[in-house]
């Protein structure tokens, strides 16, 4: 499959709450862990800097998958500490197709606060192209002054009450704009709300192509 001919994604969580559980993520098996151990390293740095760091549970787990020398093993290791932070896991399948299944990450939003999730990568195509994220719900409730005496209205007044959201894939130091191409990796994700009663219900992550996107109801 093309590049040019990606599809689209959308996922449907069947979420009832923001209790709702989901099955564990897809393992990705492998043996050359030093790129990987590199990559995570650099997940929980970015995890610290923005205020949301492993427990100490979780770096200690972390720091014993680092050091493990069976390839292998490190790999299982490390997704047994990354994966439960995790909103989705994407699967990029050889043929360059997408799916996407939910995560265990409790899908929690604070208000007027960023809630910071991880993303599973699971490559086998080894894409590295930069994926990106947006929502109808986070569109936005401004636009630029055209100075004209009638200007006209663009953001119908009834959409108002649906543009509560903000998302974004964070891309800043010390991570990376673009996928590794690794065949497993992760990328942070930062969502904020003004209206606690919303919890993420559905949510689509379309990573190399066209843009990603996010659908909370």
């Amino acid at each position: 499959m093309q590049i040019a001919r990606a599809l689209c994604l959308l996922f449907v969580a069947t979420l009832v709450s923001s209790q709702a559980a989901a099955e564990p993520l897809p393992r990705v098996a492998g043996t050359d862990a030093q790129p990987l151990k590199a990559q995570v390293t650099r997940v929980a740095q970015a995890l610290e800097l923005l205020g949301s760091p492993l427990t100490a549970d979780q770096r200690k787990a972390l720091d014993a998958a680092l050091a493990e020398a069976d390839g292998a093993a490190a790999y299982r290791q490390i997704q047994d500490v990354l994966d439960p932070l995790c909103l989705v896991g994407v699967n990029i399948n050889p043929e360059s197709r997408v799916k996407v299944a939910v995560g265990p990450a409790p899908k929690e939003l604070v208000q007027h606060g960023w809630r910071v999730f991880l993303v599973k990568v699971h490559n086998e195509a080894g894409v590295t192209a930069a994926p990106a994220v947006s929502s109808p719900n986070a569109l936005p409730l401004h636009k630029k002054s055209t100075a004209a005496k009638k200007p006209e209205v663009t953001i119908p007044p009834q959409e108002v009450e649906n543009r509560w959201l903000d998302v974004a894939l964070n891309t800043e130091q010390p991570l990376v704009k673009n996928l590794s191409g690794l065949p497993l990796e992760y990328r942070v994700i930062g969502a904020v709300t003004s209206n606690t009663q919303h919890v993420f219900k559905l949510f689509g992550l379309q990573g190399h192509l066209r843009k990603a996107f996010v659908v909370v109801h």
